[in-house]
């Protein structure tokens, strides 16, 4: 497949910051570098790729409630080197709502609760520019 990564590395690391027991400010970064297999598209030579996020997020957990709200604010950024360099930014804002179940505050959530914590690529594993229109 034009554009799937062939191998690569990432480091990925969060920081959380409890303002109190049931709001929590927490900043994620992620840095991944790769090469993309080329599929006889560009001759058999390798294309580089990386690509950068950050994720800020305050989140406050309602008193007496399971629910919480979240404000999110995110900045990616992936580059292709290929026979041009292609690069590509994208900048988010969300607001979500969450659910809890079992525990009574966002720290206990932290320390006690199950997650499941993915690691986030946004557009590197589509890339950018002239591989993505060979994908598409």
């Amino acid at each position: 497949c034009p554009g799937a990564f062939e191998n690569g590395t990432y480091v990925r690391g969060e920081v959380r910051y409890f303002l109190h027991d049931n709001t929590v400010l927490s900043l994620e970064t992620t840095q991944m570098w790769g090469n993309l297999i080329d599929d006889g598209f560009f001759g058999g030579k390798s294309l580089n790729a990386s690509f950068s996020k950050w994720i800020l997020e305050a989140e406050h957990r309602f008193e007496s409630s399971p629910f919480s709200a979240a404000l999110t604010v995110s900045h990616e950024r992936t580059q292709v080197d290929a026979v041009f360099s292609e690069t590509a930014d994208t900048n988010a804002a969300f607001f979500t709502l969450k659910y809890y179940y079992g525990e009574p505050t966002l720290r206990s959530n932290d320390k006690n609760g199950a997650e499941l914590d993915t690691p986030q690529f946004g557009n590197a594993l589509e890339s950018v520019g002239i591989l993505a229109e060979a994908v598409d």
